[in-house]
């Protein structure tokens, strides 16, 4: 008898940043499965679109830019989904009260 497969397709993930100053990608951790109780309740885009935004506030002191790849093999074949966002790192430090602002 062919097994069946499961009413839902299982998903991994895994978050790339590229630096300002580099044009490689680095992994930010190993890949990882998206979790099936969110599958349940959401769509694989809407749950992308959403880890993303958690992730571009949570690394707020970096630059560059962030690329959330999703697979649908955990050995990270091509990705199935990709979506991307701009780091802009911390605010410029402002000149402190009684220094001169540079010219």
């Amino acid at each position: 008898m062919p097994q069946q497969k499961p009413y839902w397709q299982p998903y991994w993930w895994r978050l790339l940043h590229q630096d300002d100053r580099t044009p490689d990608w680095v992994p930010l951790g190993p890949p990882s499965a998206v979790p099936n109780a969110a599958l349940s309740t959401t769509s694989l885009d809407a749950w992308a679109e959403a880890l993303l935004a958690e992730a571009v506030e949570e690394l707020e002191d970096l630059r560059g830019r962030l690329l959330l790849e999703c697979y649908d093999r955990p050995d990270g074949t091509d990705p199935v989904l990709a979506r991307g966002a701009a780091l802009t790192g911390p605010a410029a430090a402002r000149p402190s009260r009684g220094s001169a602002a540079p010219r």
